[in-house]
């Protein structure tokens, strides 16, 4: 099974967050293992940021049918650091910086 990481800093329904719900997915449905890292603070951290922020993201990852083991957040640290530790072959992300990052590794 091929793996793709998901990796948005807003999961929403709106815009390029849209777009790459949908793509994740598609693949999904198509065998892919999908993993979501975001930014954001996790549960453990929920009261830092915009508190409860994991909130979003928990609920996208179970209409996605994604496990809560499948998801890393970050703590607001960079994502591409996490990213190479699970080998992903497929990374969305809308974040500049992130895909500067990413390229470099």
């Amino acid at each position: 099974m091929k793996k793709i990481l998901i990796m948005q800093p807003f999961l929403s329904y709106g815009g390029a967050e849209a777009v790459s719900i949908q793509f994740a997915y598609y693949l999904k449905k198509r065998g892919y293992d999908v993993h979501i890292i975001t930014r954001r603070f996790g549960p453990d951290n929920s009261v830092l940021g915009a508190m409860d922020e994991h909130i979003e993201v928990l609920e996208v990852a179970k209409e996605l049918g994604i496990s809560e083991e499948k998801i890393i957040f970050t703590n607001r640290e960079w994502k591409h650091s996490f990213v190479k530790s699970i080998g992903a072959c497929i990374h969305i992300d809308d974040e500049i910086d992130e895909r500067v990052f990413m390229e470099s590794y």
